[in-house]
């Protein structure tokens, strides 16, 4: 019953990883949809499709390729990211000033940019 149960949720991750849906005006994974949509569920905004984070951008994110390039959540009152900001592997900024973080997660790491 455990290996059913555990092929289920590994066919449905794969899936997550290939579909790609709209948000914002962009195309990106679902998965990656589903992180900024975790964040936008914390801080009770919503994100907006930018050209380019910048220093001011509050609540902003950019895609390449289909793939989530930066985010940026600058004065947000954010206080934790979230586990899963790690697997946004085409990442390359991420813009936290003006928030109240104590503590990264370690999933951070993942992150090469």
């Amino acid at each position: 019953m455990y290996f059913i149960f555990f092929c289920n949720e590994m066919n449905e991750t794969k899936m997550k990883l290939k579909k790609i849906i709209p948000l914002k005006g962009a195309q990106i994974p679902q998965f990656e949809a589903d992180i900024l949509q975790e964040l936008e569920n914390q801080l009770k905004k919503e994100f907006t499709l930018v050209h380019e984070v910048k220093g001011d951008t509050t609540m902003g994110f950019t895609v390449e390729n289909k793939r989530v390039t930066g985010i940026g959540l600058q004065d947000c009152g954010l206080t934790s990211l979230p586990d899963t900001i790690g697997n946004l592997k085409s990442l390359q900024t991420l813009l936290l000033d003006g928030n109240q973080l104590t503590t990264l997660p370690e999933s951070i790491a993942n992150l090469s940019s």
